[in-house]
């Protein structure tokens, strides 16, 4: 896992908008220079990335890595919102920045020249997700949107573009391996046990999510992840415990209430049997006893900065396309 800021430190958001396609409105880009993700908020169609085309529907997110070609084809019935991010992994450029993504190569144009690929391993073809929309992928999403309507000061752009980059290096990293070819609804229900951890979670809940009856919920979990609901849960919140541990000095019967344990003894006790430690001797040297990364989660914290005095300079379209 790489640290945040030792990576991506030319990063920067070049283009955050809502996007509402009409009917009978297919478009065609033969080249994008940026990795762009496309989370649909709103209705439905197929969106075409590099030969590969992708279903879109509520929730499903797509990742374009650099210099894709795209085409969207909304459906004529009920075409799609989404949210759009433009992301240069690389940008050079300094103080007057020129927020529009070119979607046509300009080899001649010396801002096509300065903004370059950084590579992420893995994230070298399109991929398609599914996220909850309150998860906090598409929480970020918005939130990129409204500083860039903002006008955004460019060290808060740059800062969101280098937290998009870590996320999808930990989509990749961490979750990727295991999630990759997870059912939709599984994955629904996965989301809403990482956003609502410190709050009860029942059947009742993920049934609603994933629209299937408790049997064929407690039947996914064994098939794909080996083992109960109920089990899993537990896991996912002793792992967030112990990175809450490792950052912060709040009690533990404190850390087990918000959990939803039942007592500090219960908490203390599936610790252990979990990292073979109790929770005292982890807080005293988190160091010596390493917890698989794979199931921590990604930082979710941003920071205010939004200028209302900056104003970007935009590049006209008939300049990009």
């Amino acid at each position: 896992m790489p640290e945040i800021h030792r990576h991506w430190e030319n990063a920067i958001i070049i283009q955050a908008l809502y996007r509402e396609f009409r009917t009978g409105e297919n478009y065609h880009y033969p080249q994008v220079q940026s990795c762009y993700i496309a989370g649909c908020l709103t209705g439905h169609g197929k969106i075409k990335v590099n030969n590969k085309t992708f279903d879109i529907s509520p929730g499903k997110i797509l990742f374009a890595p650099w210099n894709h070609t795209i085409t969207y084809m909304p459906n004529p019935d009920s075409p799609f919102v989404l949210a759009c991010i433009h992301l240069i992994p690389d940008a050079r450029e300094r103080g007057e920045i020129c927020y529009n993504a070119f979607h046509a190569p300009h080899s001649d144009h010396p801002l096509y020249l300065m903004r370059q690929n950084e590579v992420i391993d893995k994230f070298n073809h399109a991929e398609c997700r599914f996220f909850s929309e309150d998860s906090h992928f598409f929480n970020l999403m918005r939130y990129a949107i409204d500083c860039f309507t903002a006008q955004a000061a460019e060290d808060q752009l740059r800062l969101l573009a280098r937290l998009f980059f870590y996320e999808i290096y930990s989509m990749l990293h961490i979750r990727g391996e295991k999630d990759g070819e997870l059912p939709v609804a599984l994955c629904r229900m996965l989301n809403h046990v990482d956003d609502y951890m410190e709050l009860p979670i029942n059947m009742t809940q993920l049934s609603y999510h994933s629209k299937l009856s408790a049997a064929s919920i407690y039947r996914m979990f064994r098939k794909y992840l080996h083992t109960t609901p109920q089990k899993y849960i537990i896991r996912r919140r002793l792992y967030h415990a112990a990175k809450v541990m490792q950052k912060s000095t709040i009690s533990i019967t404190s850390l087990a209430h918000n959990l939803q344990f039942s007592t500090p003894g219960n908490f203390s006790r599936a610790f252990k049997d979990e990292f073979g430690i109790s929770p005292r001797q982890f807080r005293e040297n988190p160091s010596a006893f390493p917890v698989d990364q794979k199931l921590m989660r990604s930082p979710r914290h941003l920071e205010d900065g939004i200028n209302p005095h900056f104003t970007p300079k935009f590049i006209p379209d008939s300049e990009l396309d």
